[in-house]
Order: C-alpha cells, then structure tokens, then sequence
C-alpha cells in the first residue's frame, strides 16, 4: 500500500470486464500525490470489432476486448481515490492502423481508420 510514485498500465484494461478492481489496485500501490497513468484501446475501435490478434500454430487468434467508455474510466477512478488530471486521444496514423486488410486493401484501410482515435492515454492524481 503506498509504496510507489507512479503506476503505469499500458494496453492492458481492455482485456478486463471490470475497470474498477484494476484501477483500485494501482491507486493502492500508489503514494498521496502520485501518479498513475494508463493508456487503454479507444472504445470507438473497439466498437468497431478491432481486436488483438496474433499468429498461433492453427492459425490468427485474438483476445477479447471490452469497449470500456471514458465515463467507465472516470467512474473507476474517482470510486478509487483518483483525480483525472488529462486524458488524451492520440489519432491512428496510416502505420498504426495495423488490421488484417492493411495489406489486401491499403487504400481502404487508410480510408476506414487514419484518423480515428486509437487510445485514450490518462493520467490520474492520487
């Protein structure tokens, strides 16, 4: 308990059904005044059935994503102690719009996803 300056959790809450038992524990470890910063898969994409992928022996799998909003976020946070001190939401460059069509239809890709907002980035204020 109060042991740490600063948490981080990156990429990893959309994994998580529940926003609340995670972002409680990193405000736990963190000390009055520190700071914990999360970066999380916006919830646009999410609704728009991006997934984590990756290759296995049978094939493409994926991990399942939860479209978390940013109201769930400020939700967990505040129950937990925290305070929003910034949010941000970096926008998909063409490099970063990584789907499975990137490369059948580049020019589709580019059109569907560049631009969009690809993750929410928060800082929080123990």
């Amino acid at each position: 308990d109060e042991s740490v300056d600063a948490a981080v959790c990156a990429l990893a809450l959309v994994h998580v059904p529940d926003l609340g038992v995670a972002i409680g524990e990193l405000a736990r470890v963190v000390r009055p005044g520190g700071r914990v910063v999360i970066s999380d898969v916006h919830p646009f994409l999410v609704a728009l059935g991006w997934q984590a992928q990756f290759p296995t022996d049978q094939g493409r799998a994926f991990m399942r994503l939860h479209a978390h909003l940013p109201s769930d976020y400020v939700t967990a946070a505040r129950d937990a102690g925290l305070a929003v001190l910034s949010c941000e939401e970096p926008r998909l460059t063409a490099e970063a719009a990584a789907t499975p069509t990137a490369t059948l239809v580049p020019d589709a890709n580019r059109a569907a996803y560049v631009g969009l907002p690809g993750v929410l980035v928060w800082e929080f204020e123990r």
